[in-house]
């Protein structure tokens, strides 16, 4: 039987009043310095160029995922009913731990690196070295490997798994919300408590009553207008791209067994390997400061960049059209060979309302009269919509000559 704390903890949160912690493995795992560097790494990377508010960390996320997978097995019969002890631990620790693998400036380190959260949230569960694996092993030995799978979407708790991860899920339900209340933004609120009382499992599988549409059509709008509101701003894009071409002047200069003045070891040690050792090393405060050294090496661009980065001096963009072809041509000629990989650029977005693909995990289903039935075959409103709101956004990103110091 898991230990419960003689006191109940609680956790102050904007969203859902308080944050209850009722076991002690719970506030282990939360007291773990690898959860703890959570604090240092925003939730939402570049957005806060943006939001000013935005400052919201991948901790109060986490422990966001983990209240709502904590009041789903409480409010929710039909989900305390279809899982074991066992499974209602594994969905409040997953709920928990999925973010753990998450990098500094969240999803951009992923792409600078090339590697993925989720094998690395992974990576850190598994490996013995770490305190969250510790605190795991100590209560079960199977423990890490049951929560690891989990995350990987290995299928042996098919039921704990879609409520972690689908196209309506716990996950979602706290980062669209909490992005929402943090941004200021007027598009994204949610009512997460609705969604959560018309939750049903059939067939063990995750569905909802038909009373709860209005509001699952509401979440779907809303998910949509917030990627392209917030998440895709073009000034976000811009300084996403300006962090990239800062990672890909740092690696060029290294290859070129540049002389760097400033310290830059940690960084260079994730470039070089990136040993579990050196990534739970770094933190968005751990790399902001490496490249504000940065402004005093002696190379130009690298220094350019950096500045750009710090003091928002973003790039400039153009719709990627055929009508801009020869405005984006006379731009990219205004730099130089080498200047033109770094302060020029392209990014291309996408989102769709729903994905309702046969073969995709995850489908949103409404129970109607005893059976599944898929909300985009339910609701008039997302059939509608689900060929129309799918939207692409192609922009050229470029750094004003007047701002570019050689």
């Amino acid at each position: 039987m898991l230990k419960k704390l003689a006191e109940e903890k609680v956790f102050r949160d904007p969203l859902y009043g308080y944050i209850k912690i009722e076991y002690q493995i719970i506030l282990e795992l939360i007291d773990s310095s690898e959860f703890q560097r959570l604090r240092r790494i925003r939730q939402l990377g570049g957005n806060s160029i943006v939001f000013h508010t935005a400052e919201h960390s991948r901790f109060s996320h986490s422990l966001g995922a983990y209240e709502l997978a904590r009041r789903v097995i409480k409010d929710v019969s039909d989900v305390r009913l279809a899982l074991s002890d066992y499974e209602q631990l594994l969905l409040m620790l997953s709920a928990l731990l999925h973010d753990i693998g998450h990098g500094p400036f969240s999803h951009i380190f992923e792409t600078v690196l090339n590697f993925d959260h989720e094998n690395k949230g992974i990576e850190i569960i598994l490996s013995e070295t770490t305190g969250i694996n510790k605190v795991l092993n100590k209560y079960k030995k199977s423990l890490a490997q049951d929560v690891a799978g989990i995350i990987g979407k290995k299928g042996v708790f098919p039921l704990v798994e879609s409520l972690i991860s689908s196209q309506l899920d716990i996950d979602r339900l706290d980062y669209m919300e909490r992005d929402y209340y943090n941004s200021g933004a007027v598009y994204g609120h949610i009512d997460v408590e609705r969604i959560i009382r018309v939750m049903k499992v059939h067939n063990q599988q995750i569905c909802f009553k038909e009373s709860g549409v209005r509001a699952i059509e509401h979440y779907l709008m809303s998910r949509y207008q917030m990627y392209f509101q917030v998440y895709y701003h073009q000034a976000s894009r811009s300084y996403e791209l300006i962090i990239v071409h800062l990672f890909k002047r740092y690696v060029d200069l290294l290859n070129k067994d540049y002389k760097f003045k400033t310290n830059h070891q940690v960084l260079m040690k994730l470039v070089n390997n990136m040993s579990l050792e050196a990534f739970l090393k770094t933190d968005d405060c751990r790399i902001l400061t490496i490249f504000a050294d940065f402004c005093e090496e002696d190379d130009d661009i690298l220094k350019n960049l950096a500045d750009a980065l710090l003091n928002r001096k973003l790039f400039a963009c153009l719709e990627d059209t055929a009508a801009n072809k020869n405005k984006i041509e006379k731009i990219k000629a205004n730099f130089s060979d080498e200047e033109r990989k770094y302060y020029t650029g392209y990014s291309f977005v996408s989102q769709t309302l729903y994905k309702s693909e046969r073969f995709l995990p995850g489908k949103i289903l409404i129970l109607e009269n005893d059976k599944l039935v898929p909300i985009d075959k339910y609701s008039k409103i997302i059939l509608s919509l689900e060929a129309s709101a799918s939207q692409t956004d192609r922009k050229f990103f470029y750094r004003k000559n007047s701002e570019i110091k050689r």
